[in-house]
C-alpha cells in the first residue's frame, strides 16, 4: 500500500514540475520552449487537441488543412512562426503573455481556410 503511495507522489510531483505541464506557453517562453526536446510532441498535441474539439456536429471547423501530405510537427511550427511574425507587425505588437495555441489556430485558419 505504502509503495503505491510514493509512485503516486513521485507521478504528482512530475506532472507539475515538468515543463511539459504547462497549461499553455505563452510568447514570451516561445523561443525557449522551442528549442527544448519535448515541443514538437507538444505542438501535436495542440493541434490534435484543436483537431478533437471540432469534431462536435455543433462547431464548425476552425481550419480545413490538406488531406495529404499530412502536416508534421516542423509544419505547424513554421506556420507558428510566420502567425507570430505577422502580428508582431501589427500596430501595437504582440504581448509576451499571448498564448501560442491561439496564434496557432489563428495561423492555421489563415493558411487553411475552410470553404463556404
Amino acid at each position: 500500500m505504502h509503495r503505491n503511495a510514493g509512485r503516486v507522489s513521485v507521478f504528482v510531483f512530475c506532472l507539475f514540475t515538468s515543463p511539459q505541464a504547462w497549461p499553455q506557453i505563452e510568447v514570451g517562453n516561445y523561443p525557449d520552449a522551442k528549442s527544448s526536446d519535448w515541443f514538437k510532441t507538444y505542438i501535436l498535441g495542440v493541434v490534435n487537441g484543436i483537431s478533437r474539439g471540432s469534431l462536435r456536429p455543433d462547431r464548425a471547423s476552425p481550419y480545413c488543412p490538406p488531406g495529404v501530405p499530412r502536416l508534421d510537427a516542423d509544419d505547424y511550427i513554421a506556420i507558428l512562426d510566420r502567425q507570430i511574425l505577422n502580428e508582431t507587425r501589427k500596430p501595437g505588437g504582440l504581448r509576451d503573455d499571448t498564448p501560442i495555441e491561439l496564434l496557432l489556430l489563428q495561423g492555421l485558419a489563415q493558411k487553411f481556410p475552410c470553404k463556404k
